[in-house]
């Protein structure tokens, strides 16, 4: 589709291709040991029977599916830059009804925009996450939507932040390269868009016909 804003959702998508068993397999490792330690906390603590269950339960969706969606929201956002963390906020808006739904096939959206936020600082990109958070801000209280009680059970911030840096020696050991506009020209357009789009909403269509159609001439699609 020629809607630049869009695209950098690719990489995501790109990032399920990669499914690479031993970094799957260690991730799940990591999850496993950290629910199986709050587990033993919570009954160690005499935490209500409902409350252990639920913990044995999020570890279940962790280890099926949460941690492959985290894992490809984290790589593309490693790779893709500031541009993904925008167009993550742009999907929610158009297409989540609740940002705190627990599924069992994906994480929770307000939970997979804070990962997204925490690799973007991780990498550098301090200034867009922080103008990438004050827009998740105002959908957030335009939507009128409050953390439930049970969100950071769910997703425990020392996790999250682990499968973080997980994902960054993987990357780094694997030879995949963090976003650099100087030698990832898709990457460094992609990031232009919203760059352009942010600043000048009102002619971002035509400058976007213009960037689509240079971009085509040099990939000898026209």
């Amino acid at each position: 589709p020629d809607h630049l804003l869009g695209l950098p959702d690719i990489y995501h998508e790109l990032a399920h291709l990669l499914r690479d068993k031993a970094f799957l397999a260690q991730l799940r490792s990591r999850s496993q040991a950290f629910f199986d330690d709050e587990i033993a906390r919570a009954q160690r603590d005499a935490w209500p029977s409902s409350s252990v269950e639920a913990i044995k339960r999020y570890r279940m969706k962790w280890f099926e599916t949460w941690l492959i969606e985290f894992g490809c929201d984290l790589l593309a956002t490693y790779v893709c830059g500031p541009a993904f963390g925008w167009t993550n906020t742009r999907l929610c808006a158009k297409l989540s009804s609740s940002f705190y739904e627990i599924s069992n096939t994906h994480p929770a959206d307000a939970a997979r925009t804070i990962a997204i936020r925490i690799m973007l600082q991780r990498q550098g990109h301090i200034v867009p996450s922080h103008k990438i958070d004050q827009q998740w801000q105002e959908l957030h209280e335009t939507a009128a939507q409050t953390e439930p009680q049970e969100f950071r059970l769910a997703f425990p911030v020392a996790l999250r932040d682990t499968i973080v840096e997980e994902v960054v020696c993987y990357c780094q050991s694997a030879g995949i390269k963090a976003y650099d506009p100087t030698t990832m020209p898709i990457a460094r357009l992609l990031n232009e868009a919203w760059e352009q789009f942010l600043a000048s909403p009102a002619v971002f269509r035509i400058w976007e016909e213009t960037r689509i159609s240079e971009l085509k001439s040099t990939l000898l699609l026209v």
